[in-house]
C-alpha cells in the first residue's frame, strides 16, 4: 500500500472497519513529531464519528473526546510547533508523550500505528499499520503495510512482540502517563494479543505468514530469514552487517539513497549485483514533493 499524503494514511487508520464501530483506542509511534499533522488524528476521528447538525461547540467536545482515545510518543526533543497560534493545538498536549532513548547511543525510531475499534454486537476490531516515514508535514513518499485483524477468545503468540512493544510505551516516557491512559494503552495491549490478522490477497492458505518484530535494549531480531525466495529491503541506511542478515537464498530488490551505496564501495555493490542477483534501486531526490511547512516550524 502505497501513499503520497499522511492525511490519506491516518484517515485511513481511524476509519471504522464496518459500520457500527467506533474507535476504541489509538496508538502511534515516531522518531519527529510535527504538531499540525498530529492534529489531523483526532480530527479524522470526529469526520469518522460525525453527524450532521451539531454546533461548533459539539465539533470542539468532539475533538476533546477523540483526543482523549488517541496517544503518541516520540523521540524526547523531536517535537515541531508551528510559529504561527492555533487554539486547537490545547487539545494534543495530553496526546503527545516524548520518551528517552532506548540506550545513550540510540534512538526511538518505530513508525507505527494499532487501533482498536468497538461494536455493540460484534468482536472488537484492530488495524495495525508499520510505515516508513514520521508523522510530520513532509510530503515525501511513503510505504505502508496495513492489517486489518478481530480478537478472538485465545491468545496468539504471533502477537507476543507487538503487544509487549505497545505495553512498554508508558515506562518510557521519564514523567510517567496519566494513569487513566496507561490504563488504557495497557487494555489495548492485552487485546491485541488475541488479534487474529487478515493475510494478504494470496497468502490465505500459507501458514506462519506473519511475524513481528522490535528492536531494543537486550533485543535483538530473531527472525530466520534462511529459505526466503525474495526479500525487498528499503532503508536509507546501509551496511555489510545488516544486508548479510536480511538477504534471502533467492533474489531480492534493495531500495536506498545514492549516497548509502556508494558508502559501500564499488566492490561491495559488484557483487550484491553479480553473485546476489540483486535488483539495486536508487531513491530519487526529485521524485519528493517539497515540504509545504518547512520554514513555519521550530524543533524542541
Amino acid at each position: 500500500m502505497l501513499r503520497t499524503d499522511d492525511r490519506v494514511l491516518l484517515v485511513d487508520l481511524l476509519t471504522p472497519p464496518a459500520p457500527g464501530y467506533r474507535l476504541e483506542r489509538a496508538v502511534g509511534t515516531t522518531f519527529t513529531m510535527h504538531l499540525e499533522s498530529l492534529l489531523r488524528v483526532p480530527l479524522a476521528v470526529v469526520g469518522a464519528e460525525w453527524r450532521d447538525g451539531a454546533d461548533p461547540l459539539g465539533v470542539m467536545e468532539a475533538v476533546r473526546s477523540s483526543a482523549d482515545r488517541i496517544d503518541v510518543f516520540c523521540q524526547a526533543g523531536m517535537l515541531a510547533v508551528p510559529t504561527a497560534p492555533n487554539a486547537m493545538l490545547a487539545f494534543l498536549e495530553p496526546i503527545v508523550h516524548q520518551v528517552r532513548r532506548p540506550r545513550g547511543d540510540r534512538l526511538f525510531h518505530p513508525k507505527v500505528w494499532l487501533a482498536s475499534f468497538t461494536h455493540a454486537d460484534e468482536a472488537r476490531r484492530f488495524r495495525f499499520l508499520c510505515g516508513s516515514r514520521n508523522l510530520t508535514s513532509d510530503r515525501a513518499w511513503d510505504t505502508v503495510v496495513g492489517l486489518d485483524g478481530v480478537e478472538t477468545s485465545q491468545r496468539r503468540q504471533v502477537n507476543g512482540p507487538l503487544a509487549d512493544f505497545m505495553a512498554s510505551l508508558a515506562g518510557r516516557v521519564p514523567l510517567g502517563l496519566d494513569p487513566e491512559r496507561s490504563k488504557g494503552i495497557q487494555s489495548l495491549a492485552d487485546a491485541v494479543r488475541r488479534a487474529e490478522w487478515e493475510p494478504p490477497e494470496g497468502l490465505a492458505s500459507v501458514d506462519d505468514w506473519l511475524h513481528f518484530h522490535w528492536l531494543d535494549a537486550g533485543r535483538k531480531i530473531t527472525a530466520d530469514f534462511s529459505g526466503a525466495g525474495r526479500h525487498l529491503v528499503i532503508s536509507p541506511f546501509l551496511n555489510e552487517q545488516g544486508l548479510e542478515i536480511v538477504w534471502p537464498e533467492g533474489r531480492g530488490a534493495i531500495v536506498s539513497r545514492p549516497e548509502s551505496f556508494s558508502s559501500l564501495g564499488a566492490e561491495y555493490v559488484s557483487e550484491m549485483r553479480d553473485n546476489w542477483r540483486a535488483d539495486l534501486r536508487e531513491l530519487d531526490d526529485a521524485a519528493a514533493l517539497p515540504d509545504e511547512d518547512d520554514e513555519d516550524t521550530d524543533v524542541r
